[in-house]
């Protein structure tokens, strides 16, 4: 086994990871870890290098590939919000060169007033935030900081060459992901001419509980919860039953509004310019 990974999804978060790492995790020569998201080098370091080796037990002779967004998620210095027991940004890649220097990193970039938004109504949905947005954005920075990726980049840039990143518009992703797929094995030096991509629907998709929904999540108590009795129900019903029902307790969550994305746009402003100075990347909008 080639350990520790050497490629890495690092952000951003509700941004398309899931999907792309179900995408590269389709190549023979890839082999995601067991754990949807690690995390080792922030939540998890102190649990040692033999625990992040047990979670991609069996992939001998494969690429490892981590998909962690909160490799993405540092506070910036200036914003005065830091969970308990996480490290900095500089630590985080700190601590990948200490282990894999030549590791590579596939970092999916998007519009950062729609990802602000849709980690809002995300923490909104799993019981974690009933203010306002805006309220919520202005007391609450870390709904930000994920979204401030010049900031974010840099800090591996201090201990990684740029070289090192490819960057992927989530737009791209949702418009041709299976193109997107391939520029990514393209960087990590795999073919891709034996991979016939299976997609489905794009997955961790994005949605807002309607009443019936609420009582349902008041009542269970967790989103891992509802999550089961979801899974449970889906098994017991005939799959042209799954949308309707789907449809009585979700929906697809609003646009974010005209003022709201202002707002965002002038907080970001200063990042924005740095990055597309960077790297030339501006976001743009799935079609």
């Amino acid at each position: 086994m080639d350990f520790p990974p050497q490629a890495f999804i690092i952000g951003a978060q509700k941004a398309g990871t899931t999907t792309l790492a179900h995408l590269l995790g389709q190549h023979p020569a890839i082999a995601p870890c067991a754990r949807k998201e690690p995390e080792f080098y922030t939540l998890n370091w102190e649990r040692g290098v033999a625990w992040y080796r047990d979670l991609f037990r069996g992939a001998e002779g494969r690429m490892l590939l981590d998909a962690s967004t909160n490799y993405t998620m540092a506070p910036r210095e200036e914003s005065r919000w830091a969970r308990p027991n996480d490290p900095c940004g500089r630590e985080v890649a700190r601590r990948i060169r200490q282990l894999r220097p030549d590791a590579r990193f596939i970092y999916i970039l998007r519009d950062r007033a729609d990802r602000t938004y849709s980690a809002y109504l995300h923490t909104v949905r799993q019981g974690g935030e009933a203010r306002p947005f805006q309220q919520a954005i202005r007391e609450r920075p870390g709904f930000l900081d994920p979204s401030h990726y010049h900031w974010q980049l840099s800090c591996y840039l201090e201990h990684f060459d740029l070289s090192a990143f490819c960057f992927v518009d989530f737009a791209d992703l949702c418009e041709a992901p299976e193109r997107e797929a391939r520029r990514c094995l393209a960087f990590l030096g795999l073919p891709d001419g034996e991979v016939a991509f299976t997609q489905g629907r794009p997955l961790n998709q994005g949605y807002t509980y309607r009443a019936c929904g609420r009582w349902l999540r008041r009542a269970l108590g967790t989103e891992r919860r509802m999550e089961a009795l979801s899974a449970a129900v889906k098994g017991l019903l005939p799959e042209s039953l799954h949308q309707p029902v789907r449809n009585l307790i979700a929906r697809r969550p609003d646009g974010l509004a005209g003022t709201d994305r202002a707002v965002l746009d002038d907080l970001f402003a200063r990042d924005a310019a740095a990055l597309a100075s960077l790297i030339g990347w501006n976001p743009r909008r799935p079609a």
